[in-house]
């Protein structure tokens, strides 16, 4: 992770319909996939203002990181195993 910038970040959305609409939400600005299906997990979101965006789903929770780098993907998913827990 040295010499490494990169952000996590963690939404609770209240419930887990509210975090699907918050999801579908930040997806429509994705244009090359409308109308996306989501279901809880891993996916990434091509954000036209902030470029790749992995996101995780679980439950009320969104996290996320702005980079695609291992290290940031590592804690990301580690991050997702413990808001599961």
């Amino acid at each position: 992770m040295a010499g490494q910038d990169f952000q996590l970040f963690v939404i609770d959305a209240g419930s887990e319909a509210q975090a699907r609409a918050v999801l579908e939400k930040y997806a429509a600005l994705d244009k090359a996939r409308p109308g996306q299906e989501f279901r809880p997990g891993s996916l990434t979101i091509n954000d036209p203002y902030n470029g790749p965006q992995r996101l995780i789903w679980q439950g009320k929770f969104l996290c996320g990181s702005n980079s695609q780098a291992e290290a940031a993907g590592a804690l990301l998913e580690e991050l997702g195993r413990k808001l599961a827990k």
